[in-house]
């Protein structure tokens, strides 16, 4: 009888064992499916354990040249929350040290097309783009930023960079202008 129950007590734990597992993962395939917004308010403790779980230790492995650690990293964070800004600019900065700026490329196209409306997405594409050389590009993603936030001087001061880059100094220096009004009165972000 003790035997008995001992295999009914083994079964019930591979079954129980098995029901959290698939729970497990059901909840991470339905997770990734249906990704978190950065901006967000509920995604705070999301943000907050992929920032100590993967993050911290993605840059921590990109200080010491491991990049498929790092790059393992940034690719969970980025499948869970698209347009993690912190990990935009980490998969941007492995992207850079491998010579593969598709990578990084790609990452900013699928943020900004789940989440269209956050400027500073489109400021660090365009930057992004900028240090690529795609002046034009950059323009485009630099001025949809400023469509959505007229306020925010890091769009404007980009834009600057990039019209200086493409020959247009009128039009650089009005975006410098704004940039310095923005940043000088505290008002810009």
């Amino acid at each position: 009888m003790v035997n008995g129950h001992y295999t009914t007590f083994r079964r019930r734990s591979a079954l129980v064992s098995f029901l959290a597992v698939s729970c497990l993962w059901l909840a991470s395939s339905v997770a990734a499916q249906n990704p978190s917004d950065y901006f967000d308010p509920h995604s705070r403790q999301l943000l907050f354990n992929l920032k100590r779980n993967h993050l911290d230790p993605g840059l921590r492995e990109l200080e010491r040249k491991q990049l498929g650690e790092a790059q393992a990293d940034v690719d969970f964070i980025l499948r869970y929350v698209p347009n993690h800004v912190e990990g935009l600019a980490l998969n941007e900065e492995i992207a850079k040290t491998r010579k593969l700026p598709e990578m990084a490329l790609a990452s900013y196209v699928t943020a900004l097309q789940l989440y269209p409306g956050h400027a500073i997405t489109h400021v660090q594409f365009g930057a992004f783009l900028l240090d690529l050389g795609r002046v034009d590009a950059a323009i485009d993603s630099l001025n949809a930023a400023v469509r959505l936030d007229r306020q925010l001087a890091l769009a404007h001061s980009y834009l600057a960079k990039a019209y200086r880059r493409n020959g247009d100094t009128q039009k650089a220096a009005a975006e410098e202008a704004e940039a310095q009004k923005l940043s000088g009165r505290g008002g810009g972000r």
